[in-house]
């Protein structure tokens, strides 16, 4: 009995720690766009910037934009916590999903002047019609949230690549082929 109250013991601490870096890292990643905000704001309110105020008005929209996701994110991450999420897993075609992902954010890479290319399989009739089964919406979060740490890092005239590997992919997530 005191063998797994100490072992329950050692669980609660390394929750404990682990919901502190969480909260230091929230606390930073938070801190950086709203930071930006108010530096900018401030600096348009006092005159400081005027010619090129539509610059840094998108700025001040780009890091509220963040802020906003940021926020989205950590109150997806208590519900995953709390288990107050239902997954709404569906047969979904990979291939067009993922073109459809690509077509929704090529938008943004373009802006930042980022060279955003997509790699599919060759279309066949074995890989135009695989299905993954998967929540849609979460797994466009996770696509999203990889797709905006690479534009943060990835400096203008860089290149981001989504590739798709139908057989890496089975070994990730369940995929079959479609029979019609």
């Amino acid at each position: 009995m005191n063998e797994q109250l100490e072992q329950a013991n050692e669980k609660m601490k390394q929750s404990e720690s682990f919901r502190i870096k969480l909260l230091a890292n929230i606390s930073h990643e938070l801190g950086t766009p709203m930071t930006a905000i108010k530096g900018y704001a401030k600096a348009l309110k006092d005159g400081i910037i005027t010619a090129n105020a539509p610059k840094y008005a998108e700025r001040i929209y780009e890091r509220s934009a963040l802020l906003q996701r940021l926020i989205e994110d950590l109150l997806e991450l208590t519900k995953l916590e709390t288990r107050q999420i239902e997954f709404q897993i569906k047969d979904v075609l990979i291939i067009p999903y993922i073109e459809q992902f690509y077509l929704k954010y090529e938008w943004e890479a373009n802006a930042k002047q980022i060279q955003f290319l997509l790699d599919l399989p060759v279309m066949s009739d074995e890989t135009e019609l695989v299905i993954a089964h998967i929540d849609p919406l979460r797994m466009e979060q996770v696509l999203a949230n990889l797709l905006s740490n690479a534009l943060k890092f990835t400096p203008a005239n860089g290149v981001i690549r989504i590739a798709l590997d139908i057989n890496a992919l089975k070994h990730l997530i369940p995929v079959r082929p479609l029979f019609i």
